[in-house]
């Protein structure tokens, strides 16, 4: 091209860029972001990735470093480190752990494990370095059976785990049990070091825990029987810890460019493979966090493991002992229902917040026949508890797969998910009452889908208090939201319980109960931010591009109009929950109540203030007291600990209430500032003066 072709601009973009505010992009038809992205080389490796890094030879780098390692091998590291009072290669180890953990929490091979030179060459270690070509091999194996039960679970996205291998297939062979446990008992024989001892026995144990999970055939059956495995995998990583503690100071531990100073570790060398997009950029995990990982893994385990005990103790008592006996005689043939299943798995993905690796195992368990290997299915449970029958029975079983399957992923896309699952029942739904099925078993179905489709809303609602979706500003709205919900549900389930079906059972007044808890925390945390709102203590939402109806509309509205209420049991299928219905009646509720403040209002402010506070008090008293008769109906510990966390909720709050009162009576409100926070329960905040 002639130099008399191009032209200088660059005061021309500079004067365009002035012109644009902060948040404003350029973009055409013919100029996207994408284009921009590659059309600009950014020179920035975190983006540009390997576009300038040289490929080394791994041959020449592998012997470079070996000879590192053998002329160290009686030596601490070089004199630029921490003195340390055993081997290199005890941390060699610790690294190649770190880089196996660092793996699992969604990063890629060439930027953990391959970043080891030792790995490219392991066979040639046989001979020289027993050691570490033994946990080298034992990684690999490692590295291999965790990425086949993440893969066969089918539920991970791109931010949970990287499937792909990077050609690194040959390397990642997975080696049999007895072979690995030879090589480990040869290793051994010259090994003296207590902490290398630890590392391959905490490992080879970890792999054999991951063989038990080999095929969703024997996972059923051998995943629960797990238990003192687990136990023994705890007791190894307590034990690598207290090695460590007792021969390293903390920086050591804590310190994540450590691993980078020893031998066999280049973080540069496999950047080629990457695509030229910003590559994952999670830290590597230190020491201390590496072990933290592995504890999780084994906690989150462990829990699985436990869930069918959990199951059967979800609901167990009455309230009213003498009705013991009546009801167990009234119960399905299971030990459980199926709304127990939902809130338990709720439960133990809102407590635990499982890994990748533990949510696979927990869809191949359920992709086997059978609820947690008990010898029912959910169509054995929906004939059972909701006398459904015939092909309706696996047109709504399919729903109630679908939404045991959801807890399966992680946090964001669960929420994500009962949207979709709130769409999908509520069309169920329509089309049967639609037919000319038996009336009974119709009505039977659309009472079982109302039910799960109130789960999916509420369920939404409370993932956002998880994802950080919600601001200070937005929990008033969003408590109403769920307490208007939570009375419906409530309803819905009277008309269950009330029907002629003679199959009540504990569980029935267990979620009734459960359900009025909520509604009450709910309510009364909506009446207490409404108050305190238009008292003038708390900062009000600010809407500068547009107003609550269009905030609410797209917070809320989308979901919403899928609900499944007692409208559409009677054939009334317009059953949606509009904006301009909340609108309205939260305006009516404030007046009502005494919310909205009038200049002909009698009342001081500070006095409607007080008796809002009041009101307030008493619906946390009364579910604290609902909680306290739910923990004896329970002997399942995950419901036994969200009824506490409850509790607990209730009483931090009733005593900030009462904190409040007592400072309105010797202050004025202009000097009263209030802050929430949520630290004791996920989904319910706690209410402080500042």
């Amino acid at each position: 091209m002639e130099s008399s072709d191009w032209v200088e601009c660059t005061d021309l973009f500079r004067f365009a860029s002035s012109e644009l505010s902060n948040g404003e992009m350029l973009c055409s038809a013919s100029f996207t972001l994408l284009d921009a992205m590659t059309a600009i080389e950014l020179s920035d490796p975190t983006m540009d990735v390997g576009y300038h890094v040289p490929r080394n030879r791994i041959s020449n780098l592998y012997h470079k470093h070996l000879q590192i390692l053998q002329q160290n091998q009686s030596q601490a590291l070089t004199s630029n480190l921490p003195q340390l009072h055993h081997s290199i290669r005890s941390h060699i180890l610790l690294a190649i752990s770190q880089l196996y953990t660092t793996w699992l929490d969604s990063c890629t091979l060439p930027q953990t494990l391959f970043s080891s030179i030792w790995l490219y060459n392991i066979d040639q270690l046989s001979a020289t370095e027993p050691l570490i070509f033994s946990f080298g091999r034992l990684l690999l194996s490692c590295t291999s059976r965790s990425a086949e039960v993440i893969v066969r679970g089918a539920v991970f996205d791109e931010e949970d785990f990287v499937p792909w291998t990077f050609g690194f297939d040959k390397l990642l062979e997975s080696e049999s049990p007895l072979y690995l446990r030879g090589l480990v008992k040869s290793a051994l024989k010259s090994c003296t070091d207590p902490l290398e001892v630890s590392l391959l026995g905490l490992f080879l144990h970890w792999y054999c825990i991951l063989m038990a999970l080999e095929t969703p055939n024997r996972s059923v059956s051998s995943i629960f029987a797990l238990t003192p495995a687990l136990e023994q995998g705890q007791k190894l990583v307590n034990r690598v810890e207290q090695l460590l503690r007792s021969k390293n100071s903390d920086e050591i531990l804590d310190d994540v460019e450590f691993i980078w100073k020893l031998p066999g570790f280049d973080q540069t060398m496999n950047k080629h493979c990457l695509q030229s997009s910003p590559p994952r950029t999670n830290k590597m995990h230190s020491i201390a966090q590496s072990l933290t990982r592995c504890s999780k893994l084994l906690s989150e385990l462990t829990a699985l493991v436990d869930l069918p005990n959990q199951l059967k103790g979800v609901a167990v008592r009455s309230l009213d002992s003498s009705k013991n006996e009546q009801i167990s005689k009234h119960s399905t043939s299971s030990t459980f229902a199926f709304e127990d299943c939902v809130f338990l798995f709720s439960l133990f993905s809102c407590t635990h917040v499982p890994h990748i690796l533990i949510r696979s195992i927990l869809k191949s368990v359920l992709s086997v026949q059978g609820i947690l290997g008990f010898d029912v299915t959910v169509e054995d449970l929906l004939k059972a508890e909701y006398e459904v029958s015939g092909t309706i029975v696996l047109r709504v079983s399919r729903e109630a797969n679908n939404l045991l399957a959801s807890f399966c992923r992680n946090r964001g896309r669960q929420r994500r998910k009962m949207v979709h699952l709130a769409r999908s029942i509520f069309t169920c739904a329509v089309a049967l009452s639609e037919s000319a099925s038996n009336k009974t078993v119709r009505q039977n179905a659309l009472v079982f889908l109302s039910s799960i489709s109130f789960f999916t809303l509420e369920y939404h609602f409370l993932l956002g208090f998880e994802t950080e979706l919600y601001s200070d500003s937005e929990y008033e709205a969003v408590y109403y939201n769920l307490w208007k919900l939570l009375s419906l549900h409530i309803k819905q389930r009277i008309l269950k319980i009330n029907s002629n079906r003679d199959t009540k059972t504990t569980s029935d007044e267990f979620h009734f109960n459960r359900l009025l808890m909520y509604k009450e925390i709910c309510e009364a945390l909506y009446i207490c931010l409404c108050a305190l709102n238009n008292a003038g203590v708390m900062n009000r939402r600010q809407f500068p591009f547009g107003g609550i109806e269009s905030w609410y509309g797209l917070r809320f509205d989308s979901i919403e109009k899928y609900l499944v209420r007692e409208g559409l049991l009677t054939g009334n299928i317009d059953s949606s929950l509009s904006c301009s219905a909340y609108l309205m009646e939260n305006e009516s509720q404030k007046r009502e109540k005494g919310y909205a403040l009038d200049s002909d209002e009698r009342r001081s402010e500070k006095t409607q203030l007080l008796n809002r506070l009041e009101e307030v008090h008493g619906k946390l008293m009364l579910a604290q007291s609902i909680g306290m008769n739910l923990k004896r109906m329970s002997s399942s510990q995950l419901v036994l600990d969200d009824m506490q966390r409850c509790i607990q909720c209730c009483t931090e709050n009733l005593a900030q209430v009462e904190s409040i009162q007592e400072f309105l009576k010797n202050e004025s409100k202009q000097n009263l500032k209030i802050i929430t926070a949520l630290d004791i329960h996920q989904h319910f905040i706690s209410i402080r003066i500042a």
